[in-house]
């Protein structure tokens, strides 16, 4: 059954709504990223203010923004970093307390929750408590608190002078998904701060009190005192440090540069690996990796690297349980305890590299459909001229002939190239499925033929077609999975040889015997059975065949598509497929289509007489040799012809002549004029002059189209003489 209209529409909102959701999450995960490197990257805290605002304008618009650090000892807010378009505000702002007056700041400190609020709110909030407001009123402000162990350092702030609705509730989500990052940042800027003051502190001190120690043995207790609270201070620096590594989102590792020993890891290192603390201590670096030589290699490259952070794109790993991934690696050098250190954060990208390939694959299946188009055009035109020479040359061959005969094989096989084109479009979804009643042994038959002549002679074929039934479906799609299904079999037995073996018979469900309770309905079916004797499909995978881009082929010898394109088709048809098959002991697809009651009737009107005519008819095509043929062709049925293979002289001619023309019959993909455009400047000049448009293929051309320019019928090339003979017919008897 075709999706209808509305639910393909729902189906590419669903898809739209579901590539948003992945790309805002993409964007907020690089935010995040960005801050969290930022603290290693930046020199000091005003260099990363600037990194978050930067960071936070790929989500959300910080043309006016300020981050404000709260002091609890003076119960005051300092804006450290702003960007603002009346900048001169600010300089005002610089400390901000209770006592000020209305500060939005404030109240978010105050109520540690975000806030949102436009400027009639502000006005009312004013005005209610009798106060001056802090600085030019903005149409919309946003704060959001930033909290670090459950207490509140500060707000973040955003603001727009000039648009009440520049923000929303999802904007305030952002900065709340983001601001625990900005606050960590921060945290940890300001002790890595305070830890270098320190740091620097402690030196001058000991360095001082070592040259002045015989002349200032009185001021020792002094320096011990001072020593002491430096120590203390660096330990509890130390100590927030732990908790950030700690608190890392990313797998972080510490180990010896020498040994490769680990000395201590995090807990998503622990989640990521599968080992406890006890055993990461007892393993050293290469030990978790598959590639153990490139691992030394790279270990060596950051040992080497003057505390520089070495970043690899892609490292694999192995985890406990034996399983691998692949891994994105940060790394950076580092001296402690008079040794060497390495730090690396090890992030499992596996997800992101499927991605990648399906996007890949994707681009790879459009890039086919383009081409298909192409070739489909360019082909059709090719086999107008075939087929119509071809028919033109059986009219004039006598009867029960050699040459008879061959000319009717050149049709036959021109039929047969022109749905080969149409598969091409089935297949790079460029064409609509047309759905009729189908006799399929026909198209079993055919394809087993078409099949035998490209399979080697160590794979024998066996059939056993029986059924006589009718089904609703596409010939060309029912073509497709036979082709698949019999192609994957003649793979598998491509080595050793085999048989493949094709059935086809009648069978009937009740509400007991469907099998496996699949979801068809009880009643009549056609059973297709396609069986190989190849190497079989492993159990661990046979569920996943119908996936699509999934494939057990090496990389470039299959797209991953071929079944789960099958999958679609039968299940468009109301019908189901069926897998069974075991490693070694080949493969069975047993497929069931729903039958229609009807018979199935030969077409009997291929002698019948061809409707003809005298009317005068203008033929317009660019190629020259699908413009003879029509030519000849439409002679050949008694009309009277004028060919042009150039429309903008033929818009000329029927300019000056239009009242001479009966019928106009015009390619669509054309130069310096398309028949699409053509056709409205005929019907302008004579809206009762029938317009009929063909073309070898085109995407721009539907039902609507069609009505819109005012053309009276279009046809796909190549179209069969008796075809073409009818469609005339009809227009001119419908005009006259």
């Amino acid at each position: 059954m075709r999706p209808t209209n509305e639910k393909l529409e729902q189906r590419i909102k669903m898809l739209e709504q579901e590539a948003e959701r992945h790309r805002q999450s993409e964007s907020i995960n690089k935010t995040l990223y960005a801050i969290s490197n930022a603290v290693s990257t930046t020199s000091n805290l005003t260099e990363l203010y600037k990194t978050i605002h930067i960071s936070l304008s790929h989500i959300i618009d910080v043309t006016n923004f300020y981050i404000g650090l709260y002091h609890e000892e003076r119960d005051s807010i300092v804006i450290l970093f702003y960007s603002d378009q009346t900048s001169d505000d600010f300089k005002e702002l610089v400390n901000i307390s209770k006592s000020d007056s209305l500060s939005l700041t404030y109240e978010v400190v105050k109520t540690r929750k975000p806030l949102l609020i436009q400027k009639k709110d502000l006005e009312a909030w004013l005005t209610r408590e009798n106060r001056k407001p802090c600085g030019r009123i903005p149409e919309i402000w946003i704060g959001v608190p930033l909290k670090i162990r459950n207490k509140v350092m500060g707000v973040i702030a955003t603001q727009s002078y000039t648009n009440s609705n520049q923000y929303t509730q999802k904007d305030v989500d952002l900065l709340v998904s983001v601001s625990n990052q900005v606050a960590l940042a921060i945290d940890r800027k300001k002790y890595e701060e305070e830890l270098n003051i320190h740091r620097n502190h402690l030196e001058i001190l000991v360095n001082n009190r070592t040259a002045e120690l015989t002349e200032l043995n009185k001021e020792l207790q002094k320096e011990i005192d001072d020593r002491k609270y430096a120590e203390q201070s660096l330990s509890e620096s130390e100590n927030r440090y732990y908790q950030l590594f700690e608190n890392e989102l990313d797998a972080t590792i510490v180990f010896d540069a020498e040994t490769l020993q680990f000395e201590d890891v995090n807990k998503a290192a622990l989640e990521l690996y599968g080992y406890s603390k006890e055993e990461f201590i007892n393993l050293k670096a290469h030990d978790i990796s598959t590639e153990k030589e490139k691992t030394k290699t790279d270990l060596q490259k950051i040992k080497d690297s003057e505390s520089k952070t070495v970043r690899v794109p892609v490292h694999y790993f192995k985890k406990k349980n034996g399983a691998t991934f692949p891994g994105e690696v940060n790394s950076s050098a580092f001296a402690s305890g008079g040794r060497k250190k390495i730090i690396s954060s090890i992030r499992d990208i596996t997800k992101r590299l499927k991605l990648e390939k399906e996007l890949r694959q994707a681009q790879k299946m459009e890039a086919i459909g383009t081409l298909a188009g192409g070739i489909a055009h360019d082909f059709n035109n090719i086999l107008s001229s075939i087929i119509g020479f071809t028919e033109l040359a059986i009219d004039d061959t006598s009867e029960n002939t050699l040459l008879q005969d061959n000319l009717h094989e050149v049709m036959i096989a021109s039929s047969r190239a022109r749905d080969l084109v149409q598969q091409i479009l089935t297949f790079s979804r460029q064409t609509e499925q047309d759905q009729k009643a189908v006799q399929i042994k026909i198209i079993v038959r055919e394809a087993i033929k078409l099949l035998r002549a490209t399979l080697p002679s160590t794979i024998a074929i066996r059939q056993n077609i029986e059924s006589d039934s009718m089904i609703m479906a596409d010939p060309i799609q029912i073509h497709q999975v036979i082709m698949n299904l019999c192609t994957n079999a003649s793979h598998a037995m491509i080595e050793k040889g085999g048989v493949l073996e094709v059935n086809l018979e009648d069978v009937e469900f009740d509400k007991w015997s469907i099998p496996q309770k699949k979801a068809i309905k009880p009643g009549k079916y056609l059973n297709l059975t396609v069986s190989d004797t190849g190497h079989g499909i492993p159990r661990s995978i046979i569920t996943r065949i119908f996936d699509p881009f999934f494939t057990t082929k090496p990389q470039g010898e299959g797209s991953g598509m071929g079944l789960s394109v099958v999958h679609g088709i039968i299940t468009d048809l109301n019908g189901m497929i069926l897998p069974f098959s075991e490693s070694g002991k080949g493969s069975t697809f047993k497929i069931y289509f729903p039958v229609i009651e009807s018979e199935y009737k030969q077409n009997t009107d291929d002698g019948a007489t061809l409707p003809k005519g005298t009317e005068c008819i203008l033929l317009i095509d660019d190629e020259h040799q699908v413009a003879k043929m029509g030519g000849q062709l439409l002679n050949s049925l008694g009309y009277d012809v004028t060919i042009k293979t150039n429309s903008i002289e033929a818009f000329e001619l029927f300019t000056t002549e239009s009242g001479n023309f009966d019928l106009v019959i015009t390619d669509l993909t054309m130069p310096n004029m398309s028949g699409d455009d053509l056709t409205m400047e005929i019907k302008k000049i004579n809206p009762h002059t029938p317009v009929i448009l063909y073309s070898g293929f085109s995407t721009k051309i539907n039902e609507k189209r069609i009505q819109t320019i005012g053309a009276d019928a279009f046809v796909t090339k190549p179209i069969l003489k008796k075809d073409f003979a009818k469609l005339i017919r009809e227009i001119l008897d419908k005009v006259n």
